[in-house]
């Protein structure tokens, strides 16, 4: 008799958790320009709490090769693999055929249009994938493959050319979501990433310290 009454409450437990992340991936979607929290919170629903970890910093170099904390964004540790999200607010028309330098141009509530550069987030993801890739080898943990994924939070993003895995925020999920591999990651080894980059990464305002101090980044 117990086991079947925590079998039910197993049951209804988990149907309380597919609801309740149903309802929060609708309420983020209903905002034009979602921020990067509510983006992170929209994949914490989609893969689980427990499997994303948000506002990353991880040890990487400068451009003369002195040691920095970069903000890698979200990292989401999944049995198909480890996916490193660099989570972009921008919206309007992105050109994006430059490997280094994008833009952006956008049109403003006040008619003006507003034009920008900046550091293309696929240059920027490689830094990151390598800093992660060290960060793994330090631990003796084993090389699983990490894949890199850019998301603009609008989905009125509109972008001049198809990039590898540059997406807005739906899509994004999506790609994820639809990736396989024919050797998951076993639980216990997932749970063990997440520990290790959970250990080596700082809190936000202890990196910019470091930053500052050392004049760097």
């Amino acid at each position: 008799m117990c086991a079947v009454i925590a079998l039910i409450a197993f049951g209804l437990m988990k149907l309380a958790l597919k609801i309740s992340s149903a309802v929060t991936k609708k309420k983020i979607l209903s905002y034009s320009r979602p921020s990067e929290g509510a983006a992170s919170a929209y994949l914490c629903a989609c893969f689980g709490e427990g499997n994303v970890l948000s506002g990353v910093w991880l040890p990487c170099l400068d451009r003369l090769e002195r040691k920095m904390y970069a903000e890698v964004g979200d990292i989401i540790v999944l049995p198909s693999g480890i996916y490193i999200v660099n989570i972009r607010t921008l919206m309007g028309r992105i050109d994006c055929d430059d490997d280094y330098l994008w833009h952006q141009s956008v049109r403003l509530r006040s008619g003006q249009t507003k034009e920008e550069d900046f550091e293309s987030p696929v240059f920027q993801n490689e830094k990151f994938r390598k800093s992660l890739e060290i960060l793994l080898k330090k631990e003796h943990l084993q090389a699983y493959p990490i894949t890199c994924v850019t998301i603009f939070t609008s989905e009125k993003t509109v972008f001049s050319s198809k990039r590898e895995n540059v997406f807005t925020l739906t899509e994004g999920a999506d790609f994820i979501s639809s990736r396989k591999t024919s050797k998951p990651i076993p639980r216990k080894e997932r749970m063990t990433i997440i520990r290790a980059i959970r250990k080596n990464s700082p809190k936000a305002s202890e990196a910019r310290a470091f930053n500052r101090k050392n004049r760097v980044g």
